[in-house]
């Protein structure tokens, strides 16, 4: 039986053996305690609050897109309402936009970092 290789098979061996090994030097680390996120593979969000009450969350959202520019959802998961900015593609964006809301007194804004998706608070 001939084999037969021509320059396209031998292109996409290639392509796939590069992509094969480029997963094996490095590990994507999930989001558990104490791991840390790979800034490529996480999205970052700044929180600005959670609560309880529906209504007041929706009223807060309003407050923070009068004075802010950045992109603001509300999700909601066992009846807690999270207010977050974003989402932002690399980690410095999300600092920034953090200490903004700091600086303009949200003091308890933190980033939240998602990765697939697992989360986690930094």
């Amino acid at each position: 039986m001939k084999k037969c290789f021509n320059l396209g098979n031998i292109l996409v061996l290639a392509i796939l053996s590069a992509v094969l090994l480029s997963g094996c030097g490095v590990m994507k680390e999930t989001a558990g305690e104490g791991e840390k996120l790979t800034q490529e593979d996480s999205i970052y969000y700044v929180q600005a609050g959670a609560f309880h009450n529906q209504d007041y969350s929706h009223e807060r959202a309003k407050e923070l897109s009068r004075k802010f520019t950045y992109r603001i959802e509300i999700t909601e998961e066992d009846n807690l309402y999270r207010i977050r900015l974003g989402p932002f593609e690399k980690k410095p964006e999300a600092l920034e936009c953090k200490n903004v809301l700091i600086r303009e007194g949200y003091d308890d804004a933190f980033i939240n970092a998602r990765l697939d998706t697992q989360e986690k608070r930094e």
